[in-house]
């Protein structure tokens, strides 16, 4: 048996718009949606080094928001989406944290957060019959999406006296 508390996937611009400190939110919330365009697991640089992660989106049919999932759950998120067999896939993401990135809220894992994909519970079967009715349809495009390696920019880095030494624009690389 799971117990949830579920945020609808509408009012979560509003919740994280209003944190008060939104690098540190003081709760983390559990979600349910339709699972798609899914990436696979891809390693990428940050500033703490390599990590691994796993990328999707998840809507309810009318609002779509994405999830990054990396840590001890990146391997197994991408194992499981492996074993999906029934569409639509209805992802649940517990313990999970927000922020607004660009306008848009984007959705990341937490060391307590876990995911389940097609659990067999009444929110799933209530979610299912509720897209069916909508008129809910798979899109095309739920196969693994793969990532094109992109090399991060390199930047030139100069210091302060570098920089006051170059009088002409012209011999600044931008």
């Amino acid at each position: 048996m799971h117990k949830f508390e579920f945020v609808d996937l509408s009012e979560l611009f509003g919740i994280v718009s209003n944190y008060e400190n939104p690098d540190a939110p003081e709760f983390s919330k559990d979600i349910i949606g339709v699972l798609e365009d899914f990436e696979n697991v891809k390693v990428i640089k940050t500033m703490f080094g390599e990590r691994n992660i796993v990328r999707f989106r998840i809507t309810n049919g009318r609002y779509s928001h994405k999830v990054s999932v990396s840590g001890k759950l990146d391997v197994t998120t991408d194992e499981l989406y492996g074993k999906i067999k029934e569409k639509p896939s209805i992802a649940i993401v517990t313990s999970c944290k927000m922020k607004i990135f660009r306008s848009s809220v984007q959705i990341s894992t937490l060391p307590s957060s876990k995911i389940y994909f097609n659990l067999d519970d009444e929110c799933v079967a209530a979610m299912r019959i509720r897209l069916e009715e909508e008129g809910y349809k798979v899109p095309e495009n739920v196969e693994p999406i793969p990532l094109p390696n992109i090399e991060p920019p390199v930047f030139q880095t100069i210091t302060l006296k570098e920089l006051s030494e170059k009088t002409n624009t012209d011999e600044l690389k931008v």
